[in-house]
């Protein structure tokens, strides 16, 4: 399902906003952590958030006012950490 919904959001974001920036990281951090900490950044960075989960893998996603979109992606791995792939546009 979250999957999906990444799609859909990548073509939003694309239709648009035109390019998007990406990263992967692979964190010492555990899910939870990370996603704690996403979400206290770009809640303060005035988005609006979003957050579904799907089994392992949690997707957070918003918007600002001033037409940036984010979407994150982060799925738990077996030594404790986590993988974190991050998609942004500026607006």
């Amino acid at each position: 399902m979250a999957g999906r919904f990444v799609a859909a959001w990548l073509r939003a974001v694309a239709r648009d906003c035109g390019a998007v920036s990406k990263m992967r990281k692979k964190a010492l951090a555990p899910l939870q952590r990370m996603l704690d900490w996403y979400f206290t950044k770009v809640s303060a960075a005035g988005y609006t958030l979003g957050h579904q989960a799907d089994g392992a893998e949690h997707v957070l996603g918003g918007r600002s006012g001033g037409g940036g979109a984010f979407l994150l992606v982060v799925r738990a791995r077996d030594d404790g950490g986590s993988d974190v792939d991050l998609m942004a546009d500026g607006g």
